[in-house]
């Protein structure tokens, strides 16, 4: 029995073990990893929440505008009113084959269409450069409210 109490006094008299380095750096790899996803995690979130407001200021200026019969369009060729059904069309068309890819504002090309709602809603189109080998229309939305919202978005034609 009294070897076993030279050995616990043996270990307590042991200077303490440095930590492994291996150790150290795995902790530190899955710290930043967990970060990272953490950080994707946020901005997936963020961006969903930023389409759900768009989506919700575009239903609205839609509803505004079938109801009022207000919706303008100005482009190159002159003005004219957009009717009943192809209002909801252009709503359709923008949030069932969104979202689309996220862009900072930027001022409208002298080429773009323009969408006036009545409700002091805006929303500018205008093609961008192509990506991936397919046509790029950048959207531009902007409320009354001073929200704006851009993207950049893939059609067919």
């Amino acid at each position: 029995m009294a070897g076993l109490y030279d050995r616990v006094r043996e270990e307590k008299e042991r200077p303490a073990r440095r930590r492994s380095g291996v150790l150290v750096g795995a902790v530190a790899a899955s710290v930043l990893i967990l970060a990272i996803i953490g950080g994707l995690i946020v901005r997936s979130i963020s961006n969903e929440l930023e389409w759900r407001s768009f989506v919700g200021d575009l239903s609205a200026a839609t509803y505004y505008a079938y109801q009022n019969d207000s919706l303008r369009a100005d482009g190159a060729d002159g003005a004219a009113r957009v009717l009943g059904e192809n209002i909801y069309w252009i709503y359709n068309y923008l949030t069932i084959r969104g979202p689309w890819e996220k862009t900072e504002p930027e001022a409208p090309e002298a080429e773009a269409v323009k969408l006036t709602y009545g409700n002091g809603t805006t929303l500018h189109f205008w093609n961008a450069p192509e990506k991936n080998g397919k046509k790029t229309l950048f959207l531009l939305l902007e409320t009354a409210e001073g929200r704006q919202y851009a993207y950049l978005t893939q059609y067919c034609y």
